[in-house]
C-alpha cells in the first residue's frame, strides 16, 4: 500500500485472476508467480510442473542426455545400449555455442546506442531553436529513429 513497505501493515491481499493460455494443461501444478512492472504494465510470470510420461523401455536404440548451464548453454551427450544391457557413450560431448549470436548482439546493441546518441543530440538541437530543424536535419532525424526501430526488433528477433 506504500512505495517502500516497512512492515506487515503495509502489505495488503489481493486476488489476480489470471486465464491460463491452451498451453498449460488442465493437469499442471502452478508454481509461485513472479510479478514484473514493466512499461506501466505488470507481468506474470507463472512457472508451472507437468508430469511426463517415461518412455518405453524398448524399441529405442539411441538417447540424448542433455544439460542446461551456465558457461556453456547446453551440453549433450548421445548414448546406446550395449550389448550386455548396458549404456555405452562415445564420451563425445555436444555443445551449443552461442558465441556467433553473442557477437552479433553486441554489434547490434552498440549500433542501437549510437543511433540513439545521434538521436538524442538532433532532438537536443530542436529543442534548442525557436524555428526547431531545418528539413534537412528532420529528414534525418527521421530516418535515424526508423532505422533505430529496425536494429531494435532486429535484437528483439535475435
Amino acid at each position: 500500500t506504500v512505495p517502500a513497505p516497512a512492515s506487515y501493515r503495509d502489505w495488503a491481499w489481493h486476488d489476480i485472476i489470471v486465464p491460463l493460455p491452451p498451453t498449460v494443461a488442465p493437469t499442471a501444478k502452478l508454481c509461485t508467480p513472479t510479478l514484473r512492472p514493466r512499461d506501466g504494465k505488470v507481468r506474470l510470470d507463472l512457472p508451472f510442473d507437468t508430469t511426463v510420461e517415461a518412455a518405453p523401455l524398448a524399441g529405442h536404440t539411441r538417447a540424448i542426455g542433455a544439460d542446461w548451464g551456465y558457461n556453456t548453454l547446453l551440453t549433450a551427450v548421445v548414448a546406446e545400449p550395449g550389448p550386455d544391457g548396458t549404456v555405452v557413450c562415445s564420451g563425445r560431448a555436444l555443445r551449443f555455442d552461442a558465441a556467433g549470436v553473442s557477437r552479433k548482439l553486441d554489434r547490434l546493441r552498440a549500433h542501437r546506442e549510437t543511433l540513439k546518441t545521434k538521436i538524442t543530440h538532433l532532438e537536443r538541437l530542436a529543442a534548442g531553436r525557436h524555428s526547431g530543424l531545418d528539413p534537412a536535419s528532420t529528414a534525418k532525424l527521421d530516418l535515424l529513429r526508423e532505422e533505430h526501430q529496425r536494429v531494435c526488433a532486429r535484437i528483439r528477433n535475435l
